[in-house]
């Protein structure tokens, strides 16, 4: 038995067995000077993996005070080991150089916390990231599929994506009440299409999506003439950097 207090208000679920542990460090393939920022290090039992592996940095963002000075006590002797009790959505990651990022996050701030790590791409090798399957469906999502979202575009336009791991309830404790699916995520370097405007693309992607079963120019309407037949579904990340890129030459939204 764990001998901290849960915090369900964090979202917290941790992995114990070793087995999972073993095949979650061999998926993500840790190198001897990989730099890794690990989000959410719970109880530590990736923690002490990874150190074992990597004489470079890795970088510890929890925000439970309990486990932070568990953590501290545990690896203190780790010369390469940097802790911060701090909230990841509040966080700068903008120093860090060549990270590769890892974590099992809460649920409930899962792409929030995606979402925040996008704007770091620059400075990020890879990301693997444990979420509810459900949004790992969504982020990794075609077009034409019933998972394809809003969020799949977005987070595609920016990263390759990747469905690498899938865990039931019971690898967990406590046992959420979802199947949970690791992705691996690759941040483009060069990126073929360039959209001109990063806020209004989400704006565009969001406002195409909200309501599902209506047509583009139902859903835009007012913004650019388009074909009444096309559904935000049909649409591939290409054409959306296109219809954006239009907007903003026809017209200031």
């Amino acid at each position: 038995m764990l001998k901290i207090k849960i915090k369900k208000e964090l979202g917290q679920n941790f992995i114990i067995k070793k087995g999972i542990i073993k095949n979650i460090i061999n998926i993500i393939n840790i190198k001897k000077y990989d730099n890794i920022v690990e989000i959410g290090s719970g109880i530590g039992l990736i923690t002490q993996k990874v150190l074992d592996i990597t004489k470079n940095k890795i970088y510890s963002i929890e925000i439970d005070k309990e486990l932070i000075k568990m953590l501290v006590n545990k690896f203190y002797f780790y010369s390469n080991y940097i802790f911060f009790q701090k909230d990841i959505l509040k966080s700068d990651l903008s120093k860090i150089k060549n990270i590769r990022v890892i974590g099992n996050l809460p649920y409930h701030i899962s792409v929030k916390i995606l979402v925040k790590l996008i704007k770091y791409k620059k400075n990020i090798k890879d990301m693997h990231l444990m979420f509810q399957k459900e949004v790992s469906r969504r982020l990794s999502a075609k077009k034409g599929e019933k998972s394809w979202c809003g969020i799949s575009v977005i987070i595609q336009y920016f990263c390759k994506v990747f469905k690498v791991l899938e865990l039931s309830s019971d690898k967990f404790i406590p046992k959420p009440k979802v199947i949970s699916t690791m992705i691996k995520l690759i941040p483009y370097k060069k990126k073929q299409l360039i959209v001109k405007d990063k806020k209004r693309f989400f704006y565009i992607v969001k406002k195409s999506f909200s309501k599902k079963r209506q047509t583009l120019q139902n859903n835009l309407k007012g913004l650019i003439n388009i074909s009444p037949k096309r559904r935000a579904k049909t649409l591939t990340i290409k054409e959306f950097v296109i219809l954006t890129n239009t907007i903003i030459d026809l017209k200031d939204i």
